[in-house]
């Protein structure tokens, strides 16, 4: 579970639909600052939202007990954040992979160009666990595993206990472990960030903030022509984005 350390705490959401809310909900139980990035005026944060602004210059990084709501674009605005202050928690809850689309723009930004690397993707399939693959993407370099069978559901509420509630299997490894054990050695570069639940309820993850940091600072030893998984998992599911790196 997240080292949570009570009011003093940063939570920071990019996305403001029904997990973003979520967790801004939990958040302001806690009385830590609170802020909800989306891009969308109306989106569902804006129903609970104490303040809304368009501008993170109009942010209170040391308001507690309250729900800010920044309307902007959740990638740039999350980067922008971060040079300002490094939230304790970033509750990923837009469409997509979080930490792959901010990676992947950080590296544009930096002066490469970066494609998909279906050569490490097809790599990785090739001994991965084929019951805990999800989808594969090729045309992007995605993969996102789980150990939920399809035509199975999750629990809504679940704290991911070693033995799952709904199939009554045992997970032998957490899933991140898994994923890192499967990719290590097959691409010049992995970054995995570990998702961990925000309470023991199960409802909401998140990403420790100082680990998001720490993947930007990272990219930056990044060299033409080196190829890059990066990784959220939590102890049951998981997204790669395999990149491929060139001027």
């Amino acid at each position: 579970m997240m080292p949570i350390t009570g009011n003093d705490s940063f939570i920071l959401s990019v996305g403001g639909g029904n997990f973003g809310s979520k967790a801004a909900i939990l958040a302001k139980k806690w009385g830590a600052v609170n802020i909800v990035i989306d891009s969308r005026s109306d989106c569902d944060a804006c129903d609970i939202a104490d303040v809304i602004v368009e501008d993170v210059d109009d942010l209170d990084f040391y308001l507690q007990k309250k729900i800010q709501l920044l309307i902007a674009d959740g990638m740039d605005a999350l980067i922008n954040i971060l040079d300002i202050k490094t939230p304790d928690i970033v509750v990923p809850a837009v469409y997509g992979h979080l930490a792959g689309r901010v990676a992947k723009r950080f590296l544009v930004s930096s002066g490469f160009r970066v494609s998909g690397c279906n050569s490490a993707l097809r790599e990785v399939l090739r001994n991965f666990p084929e019951e805990c693959i999800s989808l594969v993407d090729k045309p992007n370099s995605v993969m996102i595993t789980s150990y939920m069978p399809e035509e199975m559901l999750c629990r809504e509420i679940c704290s991911q206990p070693s033995i799952c509630p709904v199939t009554k299997l045992e997970k032998e490894n957490p899933m991140h472990e898994l994923l890192s054990n499967n990719i290590e050695n097959k691409v010049d570069h992995l970054i995995l960030l570990h998702s961990r639940l925000l309470d023991d309820s199960g409802g909401v993850g998140g990403i420790i903030g100082k680990d998001i940091v720490a993947m930007l600072d990272y990219l930056k030893l990044i060299k033409t022509s080196d190829n890059l998984a990066i990784v959220t998992s939590c102890s049951c599911h998981g997204i790669v984005n395999f990149f491929q790196c060139e001027e």
